[in-house]
C-alpha cells in the first residue's frame, strides 16, 4: 500500500512521526506510572503476593477468587521491597514490560518484507487505543495473560506443523488460564481457528498426514495440561485443594454480580471509533487469516456472554483488533493516488492517536498523594505483625488483614450470608491481633452491627482514613 510500502523520503518522514508520538507515549507512560491513581485492584493484587511471599498459600489462607498465578508472579518483587510505594511503582514498570513484549510480538506478527512502516502500524495503533493505554499501565492478571495469548497466537502463526510451537501454544495458553480464566475465550477461538485451518490443510492428504495432525494436537494439549497438572499438585500438597476449587471454579461460577457489556464497549468505541471499525473491517478482508480471526471472534463472544465484563478485558482483543486495523487501513490506502491523498491518509492516522495521549494527559490531574498519606498513615502507626481491617481502599496492602475475606467490595458481598458476614467480621474486629480498621467508603455498606462495634471500639488515628482499637479500660 502507498502509504506504507512506498520507499524513500515519505515514508522516513511517516515513520519518523509515529517514533516520535511512541517515544512522547513512552514518557507520559513513565510519570504516570509514578502520579495516576492508584486503582484498588492493583493494591488487592499486591497484598495478595505480599501474602505469597511469607509463605501464606492463596485460596486455603487468603481469601482469593483470581487466577492464582498473579501472586506468584509479584511475590519475589514484594519480597525485596520493603517500601509500599516503590513496589507500586515497580511493579507497575513490570506491567510496562510485559506491555513492551506484547507489542514486540505484535510487531512480529506482520512479514518482515511488508516494510518497517507496515510492522510498526499496528504496534502505533495499539498505543492509539484508549482501553489498552489505561488499563496495561495497571497491576492487574489481564496483563500478562494478554502477553502470553499474543505469543500463543504467533506460534499458531507459523510452523503450522511444527511439534515445538504446539507443545509452546499450549503452554502459554494453560499458563494465561491461571492469570484469568476469562482467557478461555479467545484462547477457544485460536483452538478453533487453528484446526479448522489443519483440516482444510489436509485434503487429500494420504491417511499417514491425519497421524501427524493427531500428534499435534496431542502436542499442544499436553503443554497444556502441564500448567494444570503442575498447580493441582501444589495445592493438593499444600493442602489447599478444597479451597482452590471452592474459590477459583465454585465461586466464580455462582458469580450474581452482572452488567451490560455495553457499559465498558460504549466509551472505548466513542473514543476509539477509527479502531474498532478498521478492526472489524480487516478481520472481515482478512479472513485468510483463520487463527487470528477466530480468536477475536471468540473473545467478543465472551464480552457478550460473560456476566461481569470489565475495561481490563479488552487488553485480550486489543492487540489483534489493531493487527486487523492496520492490514484494513493498508486496503483502504492501496487503492489512493498522489501525494495530497497520501498526506491527508497520514494525517488522519495521526489524529486517530490523539485520543489515547489526551486522556493519559488528563489522567495526571487524578494523582495518588492521598492514598500515599493514607497507605504512609498505616505504615507509621501499625506495627508489621498488626492486623488491620480493610473493606476495599487497600491502604493496608503491606499489612496482615484481619478477616479471610480481606476485599469487600459489592461484588464479593453479595456472594456472602449478611448474617455470617455480621458475625464473623464482628469477630475479626474483637480479634487482640486486630490493631485498626480503615473507614472508606464501602465501609459504610457493611451490617449495622459491625458499623456500631467499630465506632465503640476504634478511635480516628489522626491521619488517613485509618481507626486504631481503643486501648482496654485501666483496672480499678
Amino acid at each position: 500500500m502507498k502509504i506504507i510500502e512506498s520507499a524513500g523520503s515519505d515514508e522516513r518522514r511517516v515513520a519518523a512521526g509515529l517514533l516520535l508520538f511512541g517515544a512522547a507515549w513512552l514518557a507520559l507512560r513513565l510519570l504516570l506510572i509514578r502520579d495516576r491513581v492508584f486503582d484498588m485492584d492493583e493494591l488487592e493484587h499486591l497484598h495478595g503476593a505480599w501474602l505469597v511471599a511469607r509463605g501464606q498459600v492463596p485460596f486455603r489462607d487468603f481469601f482469593e477468587h483470581h487466577g492464582p498465578l498473579f501472586p506468584f508472579l509479584l511475590a519475589p518483587l514484594t519480597a525485596l521491597i520493603h517500601d509500599p510505594i516503590r513496589a507500586v511503582w515497580a511493579a507497575r514498570l513490570f506491567m510496562l514490560a510485559l506491555t513492551a513484549a506484547t507489542m514486540k510480538v505484535l510487531w512480529n506478527m506482520t512479514a518482515p518484507g511488508r516494510g518497517l512502516l507496515a510492522r510498526a502500524l499496528p504496534v502505533l495503533l495499539l498505543c492509539s487505543f484508549t482501553t489498552f493505554a489505561d488499563k496495561s499501565l495497571e497491576v492487574r492478571p489481564d496483563v500478562p495473560a494478554m502477553a502470553l495469548l499474543s505469543l500463543a497466537l504467533l506460534c499458531a502463526s507459523g510452523g503450522a506443523s511444527s511439534l515445538k510451537m504446539r507443545l509452546a501454544a499450549g503452554f502459554l495458553l494453560g499458563l494465561a488460564f491461571f492469570f484469568t480464566p476469562k482467557i478461555a475465550y479467545p484462547a477457544a477461538g485460536l483452538v478453533i481457528g487453528w484446526l479448522i485451518s489443519d483440516v482444510a490443510g489436509q485434503g487429500a492428504v494420504p491417511g499417514s498426514a491425519w497421524k501427524d495432525l493427531l500428534r499435534r494436537w496431542a502436542c499442544f494439549f499436553l503443554g497444556a495440561a502441564v500448567p494444570f497438572a503442575g498447580l493441582a499438585l501444589y495445592f493438593l500438597a499444600t493442602d489447599g485443594g478444597r479451597a482452590f476449587y471452592e474459590c477459583f471454579y465454585a465461586f466464580n461460577r455462582r458469580f450474581r454480580a452482572g452488567f451490560p457489556f455495553t457499559v465498558f464497549w460504549l466509551p472505548s468505541f466513542r473514543e476509539n471509533a477509527a479502531v474498532w471499525s478498521l478492526g472489524l473491517f480487516g478481520a472481515f478482508i482478512c479472513r485468510k487469516e483463520t487463527v487470528k480471526v477466530c480468536a477475536l471472534g471468540a473473545a467478543a463472544a465472551g464480552a457478550v456472554l460473560l456476566p461481569v465484563v470489565y475495561a481490563q478485558y479488552y487488553l485480550l482483543t486489543a492487540p489483534l483488533l489493531c493487527f486487523f486495523a492496520a492490514g484494513a487501513l493498508g486496503r483502504l490506502s492501496g487503492g489512493i493516488r498522489g501525494r495530497a491523498a497520501r498526506a491527508a491518509l497520514a494525517l488522519g492516522l495521526c489524529i486517530s492517536l490523539v485520543p489515547s495521549f489526551r486522556n493519559q494527559l488528563g489522567s495526571l490531574r487524578d494523582t495518588n498523594a492521598t492514598q500515599i498519606e493514607g497507605i504512609a498513615c498505616v505504615m507509621s502507626r501499625t506495627a508489621p505483625q498488626d492486623r488491620v481491617f480493610d473493606v476495599w481502599t487497600g491502604e493496608s496492602f503491606y499489612r496482615p488483614h484481619a478477616y479471610y475475606f480481606w476485599f469487600l467490595h459489592d461484588e464479593v458481598r453479595a456472594m456472602l450470608d449478611p448474617g455470617r458476614l455480621e458475625k464473623e467480621i464482628g469477630l475479626a474486629l474483637a480479634d487482640p491481633r486486630c490493631k485498626g480498621l480503615v473507614w472508606g467508603a464501602y465501609f459504610n455498606t457493611l451490617p449495622a452491627g459491625v458499623l456500631d462495634r467499630a465506632r465503640r471500639n476504634y478511635s480516628y488515628a489522626g491521619c488517613g482514613r485509618l481507626f486504631l482499637k481503643n486501648p482496654p479500660p485501666a483496672k480499678p
